[in-house]
């Protein structure tokens, strides 16, 4: 009785071992990969947000002619081109022009004849206007004919192409509304590569000027004047000697260095970097063209 005893104790031991280790978190398992240290563009782009425009507005007026019916339309209404927006008495119609959004209306009373002041607008949206603000200190690094990559708040997975068309100095009113749209939406900002622009003043304290640029975007239908946006221009193209961002590492000193490949092994091996994007890092110093470089991949 008494061995039986022993042996159950030891294989409930055993067990108890098996299961513990059952239950200990798995090593992540590491493989090894290797790049090549090559040429690759770095851009340095410009972030920046702003408010959609009409490019062109029409007032459409009333006839003096006519006994004003009704409307057929109300401000705010999105309109395309020949559909009637003004009811006569006499069953005629005032038609839109163009596609667009009304966007202010002063009637005559119904069964009068209008006055050579009562007038409708339409802000054409076939094509609209991004009009940004951008600090002196980045507005060199802009030029007319410049692409640019926008997107709006109210749909941010959709990107429209621009291209700006104008540089000038910002108005008072487009900096309060600059001022306001930063306030409302964040301001606009970049990693790596990247600069921002937005508001009035400087984190200092100090004030700063601002200018205004306009970017022209085509309408696919579903943009309105007012709507907030931002844009991405990219305002540099770099050739530079670069490496996967992974590829790079530091030191207890912080210092930078990657693990080059060669036939006598892997080194370490110091390096000094640029700048970055979300995959590559510039390689100023430390590495020439075609060197292989080692990156370890965990699972």
């Amino acid at each position: 009785m008494k061995k039986r005893i022993i042996a159950a104790s030891a294989v409930a031991a055993a067990v108890a071992v098996a299961l513990a280790f059952t239950h200990l978190p798995r090593a992540e398992a590491v493989t090894y990969t290797d790049a090549e240290a090559s040429a690759y563009t770095m851009e340095q782009t410009l972030t920046a947000a702003g408010q959609i425009r009409a490019a062109s507005t029409e007032e459409i007026a009333f006839s003096t002619s006519k006994t004003f019916a009704g409307m057929c339309v109300e401000e705010g209404d999105a309109v395309r081109q020949g559909q009637h927006l003004i009811s006569y008495s006499d069953g005629t119609y005032e038609d839109a022009p163009a596609n667009g959004v009304i966007s202010d209306i002063d009637a005559p009373q119904t069964g009068s004849v209008a006055e050579e002041d009562n007038t409708l607008t339409l802000s054409e949206t076939d094509e609209l206007i991004l009009e940004i603000s951008v600090p002196e200190d980045e507005i060199g690094k802009l030029a007319k004919g410049d692409e640019a990559k926008i997107t709006v708040n109210a749909d941010s997975s959709k990107t429209f192409n621009g291209t700006i068309t104008s540089i000038k100095a910002l108005s008072a009113d487009l900096l309060d509304e600059a001022e306001t749209d930063s306030t409302e939406d964040g301001e606009a900002s970049g990693a790596g590569g990247e600069s921002s622009a937005s508001g009035g003043f400087d984190d200092s304290g100090g004030s700063t000027a601002y200018y205004a640029a306009s970017l022209e975007l085509i309408n696919d239908g579903t943009l309105k004047p007012g709507m907030s946006a931002s844009c991405t221009v990219t305002i540099s193209h770099r050739s530079v000697l670069a490496v996967p961002i992974e590829a790079v590492q530091f030191d207890e000193d912080d210092a930078p260095y990657v693990e080059t490949v060669s036939g006598s092994g892997v080194e370490k091996t110091s390096v000094t970097i640029g700048e970055s994007d979300a995959n590559y890092v510039e390689i100023t110093e430390g590495l020439s063209e075609g060197d292989q470089v080692r990156i370890e991949v965990r699972r």
